[in-house]
């Protein structure tokens, strides 16, 4: 799994790419919590996703949960493919698709 981080205008994207497993989740965990303490806002990309599991998605559960009690906003802007998984993180965090997902 490789993270690339961007931030502009107090928006922190985090892009993920490759196998979203929980042999990457520390490295990950990580750059999520960077990324919420300095932006006022984060977007996850998971468009180069190519597999995620279950501790990936419990991740991204965890920095939704985080991400509104520090009154921020986090959001999926992209998904790849996996499918079903990717309906359930978005439903679970109460994200719509973006246009072009």
């Amino acid at each position: 799994m490789e993270i690339k981080s961007t931030k502009r205008k107090g928006v922190h994207r985090l892009a993920v790419s490759g196998e979203a497993t929980i042999y990457g989740v520390s490295q990950a965990a990580d750059a999520v919590r960077a990324a919420l303490a300095g932006a006022e806002s984060l977007q996850v990309d998971l468009s180069g996703v190519s597999e995620i599991d279950s501790a990936f998605i419990q991740l991204l559960l965890a920095a939704g949960r985080q991400a509104d009690r520090d009154e921020k906003k986090m959001e999926i802007v992209g998904y790849g493919g996996f499918g079903e998984e990717a309906m359930l993180v978005l439903s679970a965090l109460h994200v719509e698709p973006s246009a072009g997902c």
